[in-house]
């Protein structure tokens, strides 16, 4: 499929990405892995966009609506999904969370 996708983040996204970015400022004292990873963050993103329904799917343990997908960048995982609207294709970016968390709980 080569139809050219629209890009969208969640406020939930932004959420996670502020309270990762704090944690590493503020709690570990390293603003400088704080920028590289909102840097290799925004890499991934971008390049997923290219083509963001050839990845790996996340199969919850409950029924979602759009199938979700994820990136992998450092110990987080961003996770999106694709939607089609009447005149948009867009890979929505939900959500970006510690890789050791309980996802379910927070997709």
């Amino acid at each position: 499929m080569n139809a050219k996708y629209k890009l969208r983040f969640l406020s939930t996204f932004y959420d996670d990405l502020e309270e990762i970015v704090l944690y590493l400022c503020d709690q570990l004292d390293n603003p400088v892995a704080a920028e590289s990873l909102v840097k290799q963050i925004d890499v991934a993103i971008y390049k997923r966009l290219n083509n963001p329904e050839s990845y790996e799917k996340y199969v919850p343990s409950v029924y979602l609506q759009y199938p979700y997908y994820r990136i992998y960048v450092k110990n987080y995982v961003i996770y999106y999904v694709v939607r089609v609207e009447e005149t948009d294709n867009i890979m929505e970016v939900r959500r970006i969370l510690y890789a050791g968390r309980d996802r379910d709980k927070y997709i």
